[in-house]
């Protein structure tokens, strides 16, 4: 089963539940001239300006998709401050009236003085944007921002929205980063309200090549409960120093960058706005933690390309390593001599990191697990890692556990409903329990609160870490997670995994919820051993049975097996720890014999015994003297 994480698709249902149908455009970018830039919205009846968009699905880490085409723009009673009908709409500004009641819903309507909002509902409860996209900012710097944030509905809105504004630059940005503003920033309460709002964003936005974004969004979910409110912004103001005449040429792309870099990479490559040529200076690549240089080259040394390219050939990658990229300013300048580029001189505005080519050893064969979560921390629960494929809640620790003071839990649930989430508690390396005859699988859980949770457990023999979506996940069959846990503490046991402990797997708990509720799930003690206890002439499956006869010494170790037909055998040696310590292949007759193992060379304490044909297995413990 390939997994579908929150998407796009999910996004654009959202708005469809709006009560809107939701597409997906380009938006035109916004070209600055003058000093300053002011929209008012009066006109969005006719469609949105140049460069606005409005847009779901918006995180710090990304954009949001653009669902221009559903934006109510006729004013209606769909558009008065009290309809409750989601989506983004085309508000009476409320500097058009000193207070709530004056707005009637007629006088509404017919108002000339426009603001750009939204009504949140329940699919739409955070992730919400208006979004200016700018061409570029080359030549402008010092940007400061003011626009009024109105809360409109002061009758049937008791929610409360948190907005922030942030900005990122370059074409699809992945980092979108918050300024500080003055003025209050939430909407909502059953609150009517007209606030300014300024931002300043010092030298963030200065001279850049573009596309930059400036967002005023809502990323959390509201708080309270009832129903969420009508919000708008209106008279925005952006201002700036700068004719638009530009000071330097600017890089607008640059390669390798991000993780996974082949090793076979030949060069690194540089491209600017304008025509170059080279100037005074060099590129030099280092790698993270050494401060020298592993190659370092003039400008001169660079291969120009007419479409206002630099490469620099010659480079030698090696396996899992991060870079970083500096470049001396004036390295290269606009043809003619005229406009220098600008200097790279931090670790982190150019890295990237060479994919690990090297196998990892197959995982050591287990003979138990037992995870208590004992000296668990929010990024190392035991053998356990967390991964959050949606929302903003995420597996913890616990220090209420089942009989001690560790355990891990989570909770996608409040007071007025849930955030929607899918949550991963996944193995941090594979499990191999091939060293067992038939392993089975218990844990401890419980719950607190009402709600509704999906919950799974999963095994993946292709996953490789990061996102789960990139693997496939297959189903174990536990019929406990059907329902919802008890309050107390209960065990769920008996979850066979003999049929998948031959290949190495990774094992996974996942927990998944919508917006309307949810409940506070723990685990603890996780916990596999043998299916039923080792008996003292070994297990009951198989035809391998097997006995320790006498004192086991470092010296010898006197195996009794008996065999309906003569074997071949591999015998292993495992410690607590699951650890292969010896190896020795024995051709053994039937009926029962004993066979020795002789300096084994193993310290005192206790081992386990594995005996293999191939097809059968037989497991016993044994305490070494």
């Amino acid at each position: 089963m390939r997994l579908s994480l929150l998407s796009k698709k999910t996004w654009m249902l959202a708005a469809a539940g709006l009560g809107i149908l939701a597409g997906s455009e380009a938006t035109a970018q916004l070209t600055l001239t003058g000093t300053s830039y002011t929209q008012d919205f009066n006109n969005i009846g006719t469609a949105l300006p140049l460069g606005w968009s409005v847009d779901t699905g918006a995180t710090s880490s990304f954009l949001g998709y653009n669902i221009n085409s559903a934006f109510i723009a006729t004013p209606a009673a769909n558009t008065a401050w009290s309809s409750t009908a989601g989506g983004f709409k085309n508000y009476a500004s409320a500097t058009a009236f000193p207070n709530y009641a004056a707005g009637t819903v007629a006088l509404q309507t017919s108002e000339t003085n426009r603001a750009l909002g939204v009504r949140q509902v329940s699919a739409t409860d955070s992730r919400v944007a208006f979004v200016l996209e700018i061409a570029n900012t080359s030549g402008l710097s010092n940007f400061n921002l003011s626009f009024k944030l109105q809360s409109l509905d002061s009758a049937t809105a008791p929610r409360i929205a948190t907005w922030t504004v942030d900005y990122a630059t370059g074409s699809n940005p992945t980092t979108f980063t918050p300024v500080a503003t003055t003025g209050t920033m939430t909407t909502g309460g059953a609150t009517y309200s007209n606030n300014t709002i300024t931002a300043s964003f010092g030298t963030a936005l200065d001279n850049q090549a573009g596309p930059v974004y400036i967002r005023i969004a809502v990323l959390n979910p509201t708080t309270g409960s009832g129903n969420r409110p009508s919000t708008a912004i209106d008279d925005y103001t952006l201002t700036w120093n700068g004719s638009g005449t530009a000071t330097n040429i600017l890089l607008t792309s640059k390669t390798p960058t991000g993780p996974n870099v082949p090793l076979a990479t030949p060069a690194l490559t540089l491209k600017f706005d304008n025509p170059i040529a080279a100037g005074t200076g060099s590129i030099s690549l280092y790698k993270s933690g050494n401060p020298t240089a592993v190659y370092s080259q003039a400008s001169s040394g660079a291969a120009i390309g007419p479409d206002s390219t630099a490469t620099f050939s010659g480079i030698v990658l090696e396996n899992n390593t991060h870079y970083y990229v500096l470049l001396d300013g004036g390295a290269f300048t606009k043809t003619g001599g005229t406009l220098p580029s600008l200097a790279i001189t931090d670790t982190t505005s150019w890295t990237f990191t060479t994919v690990d080519t090297v196998t990892p050893p197959p995982p050591t064969p287990m003979t138990t697990l037992d995870e208590t979560f004992t000296g668990c921390t929010n990024n190392a629960m035991g053998v356990f890692v967390q991964y959050s494929a949606a929302g903003n809640k995420t597996w913890r620790c616990s220090t209420f556990g089942h009989g001690d003071s560790a355990s891990v839990y989570i909770n996608a649930g409040s007071s007025s409903g849930s955030e929607a989430s899918e949550d991963w508690l996944i193995s941090k390396a594979p499990f191999d329990f091939s060293a067992m005859t038939a392993p089975e699988l218990s844990f401890w859980q419980k719950r607190r609160f009402g709600g509704n949770v999906i919950r799974t457990l999963k095994y993946s023999t292709d996953y490789t870490g990061g996102n789960p979506a990139d693997a496939t996940w297959n189903d174990i069959n536990v019929p406990a997670l059907g329902s919802d846990p008890s309050t107390e503490w209960s065990k769920v046991s008996d979850i066979s995994l003999t049929s998948i402990k031959g290949t190495p797997f990774y094992l996974a708990f996942t927990y998944t919820c919508g917006t309307d509720s949810a409940y506070e799930l723990t685990y603890d003690d996780v916990l596999v051993e043998e299916d039923g206890p080792i008996g003292i002439f070994g297990p009951s499956r198989g035809q391998l049975q097997l006995k320790v006869l006498g004192d086991a010494t470092a010296a010898a170790i006197n195996l009794g097996i008996s065999l309906e037909k003569p074997e071949h055998l591999t015998v292993q040696l495992y410690d607590i720890t699951g650890r292969r310590v010896y190896s020795e292949a024995i051709k053994a007759l039937s009926g029962q014999g004993v066979y020795t193992l002789s300096n084994t060379g193993l310290k005192a304490g206790m081992y386990v015994i594995r005996v293999s044909n191939g097809k059968d297995s037989g497991v016993i413990k044994v305490m070494v003297k």
